[in-house]
């Protein structure tokens, strides 16, 4: 597979000082890690990256990166500083991953349509939003949807019953419960619940 390239600068000098003035000047440290190779230690612009990957995806974006030009290694950003504050990026590891290598990843999860029991007067409660999943780096879905048209009142939706692509895995229990769509009645009977209190 064709992967777009992301260009850095190899970084001399370490510590917080030298980091520092990197950020001053725009620039953002990072370094490139795994598959038992040596380390490389880059700065770039942070700036750029943002542009750079997918807008869908981000984080989640599986890219190439050449180091001055030199030859280019497959990665996925591993882990990110970000200023709680400014939202500035800091540093980033870029992990090297081949193609078919599993990952760990979160993505969103989407619901489509109106479903009948909704319709009905029935009430709609999203509980889970992210998945945990498990695939192939070059596999990584922007998103899983769900399309939840044909669902009546007292339904209740698992993990179990999502259609999934094939090879990934959701890290969560297959009986955990991600939608329902409750009626009229049990809405009642939590209202009157919480009254009761």
């Amino acid at each position: 597979m064709e992967l777009k390239k992301f260009d850095v600068s190899l970084r001399t000098g370490t510590g917080k000082n030298v980091n520092n003035r990197l950020r001053a000047g725009g620039l953002c440290p990072g370094i490139v890690y795994g598959k038992k190779k040596q380390e490389i230690m880059v700065k770039f612009d942070p700036n750029n990256l943002v542009k750079f990957l997918d807008p869908a995806k981000k984080r989640n974006t599986y890219f190439e990166i050449s180091v001055d030009g030199a030859e280019s290694e497959k990665v996925i950003i591993r882990d990110a500083s970000i200023d709680s504050l400014s939202g500035e990026i800091l540093h980033v590891d870029f992990l090297r991953m081949e193609p078919t290598d599993r990952i760990d990843v979160t993505i969103p999860f989407i619901l489509k349509g109106r479903s009948e029991g909704q319709k009905l007067g029935g009430k709609l409660r999203q509980i889970i939003r992210e998945l945990p999943i498990n695939c192939e780096v070059s596999k990584i879905p922007e998103l899983i949807d769900y399309d939840i048209s044909p669902l009546k009142i007292d339904t209740v939706t698992r993990i179990e019953d999502l259609p999934l692509p094939e090879g990934l895995q959701i890290e969560l229990n297959p009986r955990q419960a991600v939608l329902m769509i409750s009626g009229l009645k049990a809405e009642k009977t939590e209202t009157e619940g919480e009254e009761e209190i």
